[in-house]
């Protein structure tokens, strides 16, 4: 099939020929497999790919970054279909050899249509209703908060790793960016969800924000775009007053998806949960009250109080205390929540090497 995607469209930072045409085929290939069991529907490529600022691994043969794709189907039967853990879909998609993890989350139509989720991304296949509705969808932005703290929270436990903290820092940048985009200040898909968008705007209105936030962010962007400029390191602990700054500024947003994806996820692990309708504002505030304790480093214990919310919120027994592996347990599942997703089906990559794909 011939994708939407301009034929010129550079996926990654530092592609090679034979990079581009691997990424090209799988696209194709997938996209095949997901028309054929919902025709009608439209697929967008959505992450650093869609933006052109994919990685590469280090011998420069595989993919660091996933395929994150949408599948935006018509029906709502046809998208129960497609998440049936014994689909021919799903089937289909775990046979192929793919050259990175796929992550796929399928969205009924109506919920764009009327402005109760969003898509960021690039259309693949579809209408060009579809586009006009990607480029001016809702972008409420609490969910990428709860990703910013999430990937916090891994930088502190891997001993301030610089990447994810740039990664932390650009989400609640992002953040920012998507409750100041309304009204008279409206923003597009590439500004909101490129790195080299979100640099151009901090470099073009340094004004809307403090100074030493500006100058954070610019180099966490930087670091995302594999810039090798001699820069200051970023700070965990500033950036967790700057979360804090974002988390005070940003309304919740009132229609919570996320929350229903939350209780099926619950449901379908044979969890427990108990308020679910504040699980994002109630994720912010022990995911950074986790942060604060753990930025003490000398063997301070988690308080009770977060270990009993984190409890509630996981739906399953608190992790035992006086284990060496502990924190690392709750960490991981503050970790793990922030990225629940009823709606998602996760497709490993394969184990070849790099190389065109025949298919039909």
């Amino acid at each position: 099939m011939t994708l939407h995607l301009d034929a010129t469209h550079r996926f990654c930072i530092d592609e090679t020929p034979q990079i581009h045409a691997r990424i090209r085929a799988d696209l194709e290939t997938v996209s095949e497999i997901l028309l054929e069991e919902v025709p009608g529907a439209s697929i967008v490529l959505a992450g650093s790919l869609a933006h052109g600022e994919g990685k590469l691994q280090s011998d420069r043969r595989g993919l660091k970054s996933d395929y994150d794709l949408y599948l935006i189907t018509p029906g709502l039967a046809q998208t129960l279909r497609v998440l049936g853990s014994r689909g021919a879909c799903r089937i289909k998609l775990l046979s192929l050899d793919l050259l990175t993890d796929l992550e796929l989350v399928v969205i009924w139509g109506p919920l764009i249509r009327r402005g109760l989720t969003h898509v960021p991304g690039l259309l693949l296949a579809g209408s060009a209703i579809t586009r006009s509705l990607l480029e001016y969808s809702r972008f409420p932005g609490d969910r990428e908060l709860c990703r910013a703290y999430a990937a916090l929270l891994r930088a502190i436990h891997t001993d301030s790793d610089q990447g994810l903290l740039a990664k932390a820092v650009t989400l609640g940048f992002r953040t920012w960016l998507m409750g100041h985009s309304t009204g008279d200040n409206p923003l597009h898909n590439q500004e909101l969800f490129s790195l080299r968008g979100n640099l151009a705007y901090i470099r073009e209105h340094p004004q809307d924000l403090q100074w030493q936030w500006s100058e954070m962010i610019e180099s966490a962007l930087l670091v995302g775009l594999g810039e090798s400029i001699s820069r200051p390191k970023i700070d965990p602990k500033t950036v967790l007053a700057f979360l804090q700054w974002v988390r005070g500024i940003i309304r919740f947003s009132p229609v919570r998806w996320a929350s229903l994806h939350y209780v099926i996820f619950q449901v379908r692990h044979g969890r427990s949960f108990i308020g679910p309708y504040r699980f994002l504002s109630k994720y912010v505030t022990l995911a950074h009250s986790l942060a604060e304790t753990c930025q003490w480093n000398e063997g301070v214990p988690i308080d009770s109080k977060i270990i009993r919310g984190i409890e509630d919120l996981v739906g399953a027994p608190r992790p035992s205390r006086g284990r060496p592996d502990h924190e690392a347990r709750i960490i991981n599942e503050m970790i793990a929540l922030a990225h629940v997703h009823a709606c998602r089906i996760v497709v490993p990559r394969g184990r070849s090497a790099v190389g065109t794909r025949s298919h039909s």
